[in-house]
């Protein structure tokens, strides 16, 4: 039914959102591969590791407006998963971006929806926390993020 597509979308934006502002990783390494290499003003040497961080970018008032307000609706221009790569390519990476870009992207957003659709179908989630304390490891993960679930 279009209410059933409908919500498919929204959850979409919802997903991309919420990778927008908590991606898996704070940052990855890559290497220079060419001599004389710019990053704005800054001259790079080749061999030499550059670190990219998603969370950072995913938060400049450069790329995003109100970068740290959850809008799932600011993306709501994006027909599709695979648009993203198009219209936000270079300030969206929480899949990595490039040669290097995670193989598997697709299959795991679809995934991702397909079943937080069928969970958000079933059960109520209620959020009993204060906001997440993040601890800086290499992976974004929290211990103080508690969910109350009920069934329907």
């Amino acid at each position: 039914s279009a209410q059933f597509k409908d919500d498919f979308d929204a959850l979409a934006r919802v997903i991309v959102e919420t990778i927008r502002l908590r991606p898996a990783t704070w940052s990855f390494p890559r290497k220079v591969m060419t001599e004389g290499a710019k990053v704005g003003q800054f001259e790079l040497t080749k061999d030499a590791t550059l670190f990219v961080s998603p969370y950072v970018l995913h938060r400049n008032p450069r790329y995003w407006s109100e970068p740290t307000r959850f809008q799932p609706d600011r993306f709501l221009k994006i027909a599709g998963f695979r648009q993203l790569s198009k219209e936000y390519s270079d300030i969206l990476l929480p899949f990595g971006a490039g040669d290097r870009v995670c193989p598997g992207q697709w299959f795991a957003l679809a995934e991702v929806r397909k079943i937080v659709f069928l969970l958000l179908r079933q059960f109520r989630f209620k959020n009993v926390s204060e906001d997440p304390n993040y601890d800086g490891r290499l992976l974004l993960v929290s211990d103080s993020f508690h969910v109350q679930v009920s069934a329907k």
